[in-house]
């Protein structure tokens, strides 16, 4: 191999970084957190909203389970059962409500 087939390689000179201006990495910054603020509000919101979908959820199953429960039941167990499918018909509407 000779040398005129071998290449000489540069080395490449990187420019120096400007310098970010002070007040705007202050505004920058105010601005993520404001940006991060209204994202987290809006996500404990749906979770909020989702908490009452799985209350519906769980006291409809917890209904239909003592229904099931139950082969052949009397009247007094099916007054209770009534009662109880009213109390969670009615805790439904007020967690609806709030």
């Amino acid at each position: 191999m000779t040398t005129e087939n071998v290449r000489r390689f540069e080395p490449i000179e990187i420019p120096d970084e400007p310098v970010p201006d002070p007040a705007f990495a202050r505004a920058a910054n105010a601005a993520a957190v404001s940006a991060l603020a209204l994202g987290l509000k809006t996500l404990s919101q749906r979770a909020i909203a989702g908490m009452r979908a799985v209350f519906t959820i769980l006291s409809a199953s917890a209904i239909f389970y003592v229904w099931v429960s139950t082969p052949d039941p009397k009247p007094l167990q099916i007054v209770s059962m009534t009662i109880f499918a009213i109390t969670m018909l009615v805790a439904n509407i007020i967690v609806r409500r709030l």
